[in-house]
């Protein structure tokens, strides 16, 4: 008995060890790509910000950047825990919003089912959310693919709530995949759209964008979500 007990705790040993050496690698293949991207574009932020400097110069500088650094980007973007939206907007000034939209989609839909595995493997050790109100009208959804598609949508809903409740379903890799797909694509384009536009100077279509991005959202929100709000309550 006493060995076993010794092989049980060398072998969670051995699995903690490889999973703190794992953070590890990651944090340091993170810092190793954030110093690529800091030797290659310090100069070409320099000139975003120095007036003298003709826009169109500052354009055919950012947009020389080869493939390796649209990798470097795209890594980045579907790594949890990295500022999203900072990283989109940044690759819109390099790479166009066309481009851009797909690594946001991409990287937005990576990051999601990265959490949606941790707390499919965590939420026995949260019993309690499951009682939480907007994850049980999330849950009894009669059309789970729209109504979390559309939840997606809305910033108001805490993307946690989203996620953890996909693992309450347990819908197939596929129904979860377009979830993720439409629910993060009005963000991830609007933002590849807003670099674009910062980079030429159209503040005047930033506003625009974001201003229909909210209006849209909210009336999203009014008609869909309150009447999943009064069907539960019924």
């Amino acid at each position: 008995m006493g060995r076993k007990r010794f092989r049980k705790v060398q072998q969670m040993k051995n699995i903690s060890f490889k999973k703190k050496l794992i953070i590890v690698c990651v944090i340091i293949v993170v810092a190793c790509l954030f110093y690529y991207l800091y030797k290659n574009y310090y100069q070409d932020i320099l000139m975003i910000f120095d007036s003298s400097i003709d826009r169109k110069v500052v354009i055919e500088e950012l947009r020389s950047h080869g493939p390796l650094s649209a990798v470097v980007l795209l890594l980045l973007i579907c790594t949890p825990f990295v500022p999203y939206s900072v990283l989109v907007v940044f690759t819109a000034l390099s790479y166009g919003a066309f481009l851009t939209s797909i690594f946001a989609i991409f990287g937005a839909v990576i990051r999601s089912l990265f959490f949606i595995y941790i707390f499919d493997k965590v939420n026995h050790l949260v019993p309690n959310a499951k009682s939480f109100k907007i994850i049980q009208v999330l849950k009894n959804s009669k059309h789970p693919v729209i109504e979390l598609s559309l939840a997606y949508m809305m910033p108001i809903i805490p993307k946690f709530a989203i996620n953890y409740t996909i693992t309450l379903l347990d819908l197939p890799l596929k129904e979860v995949i377009i979830i993720l797909i439409i629910g993060s694509a009005p963000k991830s384009i609007l933002l590849a759209y807003d670099g674009d536009a910062l980079l030429h100077g159209d503040i005047k279509n930033i506003i625009i964008i974001f201003c229909v991005a909210i209006m849209l959202l909210v009336l999203l929100y009014l008609f869909k979500f309150k009447n999943m709000l009064r069907q539960k309550e019924k």
